[in-house]
């Protein structure tokens, strides 16, 4: 990555480079790194640049870029005569959280009136919601840093990681705000993918998201964000953030359809209180408007689906290349075979596919998988989606568990919860069983599948959640 930065002159002119660059902006009175992008086979672009002749610029500034910037390029770059005596580029790679952390300190974000301007890292997917985020907190005066995580891919697995990238650094030079991709494949391939193929192995139907939110996204893109200087991060979920005395809350999104508040249950105040959903209060349909407003190319970008970040595959053949197949039974109510399946470890229960049914009538209708065993390798199957007694399936134990505000609830209340995701909310109180949660449902629940997440709700506050036992 170059640095390219004008010194000693204040221009309107386009500037070329060969390679992404890094180019230092004047906005205001506020110091900020600004990426370009490549929109054909050079990078462009145009701005207002630094000067310490620029008549405008206060004397804090001022003394920020003789003191701090010239000193710095002096010792990181040469001049890149090709261009400009006075423009310099990188006698090194650059260590980009060096620069970052040096051009966002917060005793140089002095604005014209002598305000402090928060530094938000942005979390950039390339989609339509992120990019939203990004957008509406400039608008509001923050200094903006969009970062792209790039995580774990399996080789066989269709990868589109590049592609979001693009869409992402093409969002970031359309709101000119600097771009950082940042390597998290150890931590994904650890906490998500290791973890899942795992829990499949002794026989649970984990949740990746939920982890990924937990270990990535707010756990170690968190943690570098602040250590280079954010004051809070932003993502793109559809969930909102409260605050009822000194504690934050982690609030349902406003668009129902899309409310995502049940994959966030792991988080604690730690990141709570250094966090911003921007759009958690708009509906899809609005956000996508806004896209449209901003001039941002993923305002017609489809939403991804599937596992996070790795996106939709069939789960049976990625599990395959680490999990060996071994050929079951089918059993039904009565315990007697009517078919095979290529591994118990592989289906989850209220699943209709995944399995062959050999003793059928053309008439016969869809089965549903009601139990597995994973010691003898069988599934039982039924036409009916459960077939549990009432007692059992209104008692739903969990394990793992965390209170977003810090607090545990007054279990003598009466709470709602959701054992999985768009679930409608249903009725239930809490029993406390040692170290774990009993959550006792009004109405049975069907498909209770452990390994996934149930999480709990007073009215519209996500008070956490935990692990299905």
């Amino acid at each position: 990555m170059e640095l390219i930065c004008p010194t000693n002159h204040y221009t309107n002119e386009f500037y070329e480079a060969r390679k992404p660059t890094l180019i230092l902006i004047r906005r205001g009175d506020i110091f900020e790194p600004i990426y370009t992008y490549r929109n054909t086979e050079k990078t462009l672009f145009i701005g207002k640049v630094f000067s310490e002749y620029d008549p405008q610029l206060s004397s804090t500034m001022r003394s920020v870029l003789n003191k701090i910037v010239k000193p710095y390029f002096k010792k990181m770059c040469v001049p890149l005569s090709s261009l400009s005596e006075n423009i310099y580029r990188a006698k090194k790679p650059l260590i980009l959280s060096e620069m970052i952390d040096m051009l966002t300190k917060k005793k140089y974000k002095i604005n014209m009136k002598g305000r402090e301007v928060k530094t938000i890292y942005v979390g950039m997917s390339g989609g339509v919601d992120s990019s939203v985020s990004a957008a509406l907190l400039k608008k509001q005066g923050f200094n903006i840093v969009g970062v792209f995580i790039k995580v774990w891919q399996p080789d066989f697995v269709e990868c589109t990681w590049r592609e979001d990238r693009l869409d992402a650094m093409r969002v970031c030079a359309k709101l000119e705000i600097p771009f950082i991709t940042l390597d998290l494949e150890k931590e994904y391939k650890k906490d998500v993918a290791d973890y899942m193929i795992n829990e499949y192995k002794i026989g649970r139907t984990p949740n990746p998201d939920v982890m990924c939110n937990k270990y990535v996204k707010f756990g170690a893109f968190f943690d570098w964000a602040i250590r280079q200087g954010a004051n809070y991060i932003a993502t793109g979920h559809y969930a909102k953030i409260g605050k009822l005395n000194d504690k934050t809350l982690l609030l349902a999104g406003d668009d129902k359809n899309k409310d995502q508040s049940y994959f966030l249950w792991t988080l604690t105040q730690k990141e709570l209180i250094k966090t911003i959903f921007p759009v958690g209060d708009i509906e899809k349909p609005e956000v996508r408007k806004i896209a449209d407003k901003f001039g941002l190319s993923t305002s017609v970008k489809k939403d991804s689906q599937g596992v996070c970040f790795l996106g939709k595959f069939d789960m049976k053949d990625f599990l395959a290349h680490y999990i060996k197949e071994i050929s079951g039974d089918v059993l039904n109510e009565n315990g007697e075979k009517i078919g095979r399946h290529d591994g118990a470890l592989y289906l989850t229960v209220g699943q209709r596919h995944g399995f062959e049914i050999t003793e059928k009538t053309p008439n016969d209708t869809p089965y549903y998988i009601i139990k597995k065993d994973i010691g003898k390798n069988t599934i039982t199957v039924s036409k009916e989606k459960i077939n549990q007694n009432e007692s059992e399936s209104k008692i739903v134990k969990i394990k793992d568990i965390n209170w977003t505000t810090g607090r545990v609830p007054d279990f003598s209340k009466k709470y709602s919860a959701r054992i999985r995701y768009r679930q409608p909310l249903e009725e239930c109180i809490l029993l406390k069983n040692g170290e774990n949660i009993e959550v006792n449902f009004t109405n049975p629940q069907k498909a209770i599948t452990s390994g996934q997440s149930v999480v709990i709700y007073d009215n519209e506050i996500c008070l956490g959640g935990g692990i299905i036992i």
